[in-house]
C-alpha cells in the first residue's frame, strides 16, 4: 500500500489530502488518529480530500 498524505491548517479546519491505493479501512483509521491529535486544539473539524489512485502522487512540488 502507497499512500501520501499533506496535511494544510486553514483558518477554521485541517485539510488533509490523501492520494495513493487505500481502503475505507484505512480511511476510518487516519480519521481517527488525526482526531485524536487534533482533539486538544482549536481546530475541531477536519475535512478529508481522498483521491484513490494506483500510484503515489509526484510530491516535488509539495510542502510539508
Amino acid at each position: 500500500m502507497s499512500l501520501h498524505f499533506t496535511f494544510r491548517d486553514e483558518p477554521e479546519y485541517l485539510r488533509v489530502d490523501i492520494t495513493g491505493e487505500w481502503k475505507l479501512e484505512d480511511l476510518k483509521r487516519f480519521a481517527e488518529a488525526v482526531h485524536l491529535r487534533t482533539k486538544d486544539s482549536a481546530q475541531k473539524t477536519i475535512f478529508i480530500d481522498a483521491l484513490k489512485t494506483n500510484t503515489a502522487p509526484d510530491i516535488s512540488s509539495s510542502f510539508f
